[in-house]
């Protein structure tokens, strides 16, 4: 029996993680035939993913060569069976209704195209989450509120099929942005993405200064390479843009964060340490885009 859903997951050296997110798709409470198609992306050690994903019927394993998250996700889709196509990172954890509850959204509501499901942060010790590990919490993949703009990432994303096959696939020019300029694209478009509280995946936090620093050299690579391409991305790289609110401080999150640590159940320290990150992440997302402009920024590849 052809599968209706297929779940597209891209991997480079994360075997351990990655095992844990095949262990969660085999115990999918789903109520229709779906796959995974685990594509490598130039992982240092094929054969360790080839025995990992031998222990799983529902798991295709392909290879692309060509470096990229999103020419990976497109090497998925050259192969896909199903009607739906599903996104999610090796390093996700999809919670046991997760297939299910995207599925009969779009049972339910046949006029949704995308659908973004809610990414969980969870840290390395649960009791002891590290002050970036409790920024992440607070401020990372907020797909509810991407939604309203018009755009949602590849950790929790539902696509039916024929949306690929009328805008073609994803932008493989830059290592990160390619799922919200795809978004974007769909919705200009005019198709609809709504958001499911319900399909759930766990998310591992950045845990440390410099995992976090990775990533918004990573993003802001992204949305530089990709400015041209996508209305969001292109208003944040107006000069006037960078200049005025690059330079504004960040209250409208310092108020969020001190909202939300009211059931974060953390210190006055913690909370302090998570506004000294927001001026961080504020004000070296301004050194970069100010450096990209002219021409000295720093590029990040994976």
């Amino acid at each position: 029996m052809n599968p209706n859903i297929s779940v597209i997951v891209p991997v480079y050296n994360s075997p351990y993680l990655l095992g844990k997110c095949l262990d969660a798709l085999s115990k999918q409470t789903c109520c229709t035939p779906f796959e995974a198609i685990v594509v490598d992306n130039c992982s240092d050690d094929f054969m360790e993913l080839q025995q990992l994903c031998a222990q799983f019927d529902i798991v295709k394993l392909v290879r692309e060569f060509n470096i990229g998250s999103y020419a990976a996700r497109n090497k998925g889709l050259s192969i896909a069976k199903g009607s739906v196509i599903v996104f999610t990172d090796a390093d996700c954890i999809p919670t046991p209704g997760w297939l299910k509850e995207g599925w009969l959204f779009l049972e339910e509501n046949p006029d949704t195209d995308l659908l973004a499901g809610k990414v969980d942060i969870f840290p390395k010790a649960p009791n002891k989450p590290t002050i970036v590990e409790i920024f992440e919490s607070f401020f990372s993949f907020q797909q509810e509120n991407n939604c309203k703009n018009g755009i949602a990432t590849t950790a929790n994303l539902f696509i039916r099929r024929g949306v690929f096959e009328d805008l073609g696939n994803f932008d493989t020019s830059s290592p990160s942005g390619g799922d919200i300029e795809f978004t974007q694209r769909a919705t200009v478009r005019g198709y609809s993405l709504n958001y499911a509280h319900n399909a759930v995946v766990k998310h591992p936090a950045r845990h440390n200064l410099k995992d976090l620093r990775l990533k918004i050299e990573r993003v802001n690579y992204g949305v530089f390479l990709l400015r041209k391409k996508c209305p969001f991305m292109k208003k944040q790289f107006e000069l006037k843009t960078i200049i005025f609110k690059g330079a504004m401080p960040p209250l409208l999150d310092i108020k969020k964060a001190w909202r939300d640590s009211k059931d974060a159940n953390i210190s006055i320290g913690e909370l302090l340490g998570v506004f000294a990150i927001l001026f961080f992440n504020k004000y070296y997302t301004f050194i970069l885009r100010m450096g990209y402009i002219l021409g000295i920024g720093k590029n990040n590849i994976r």
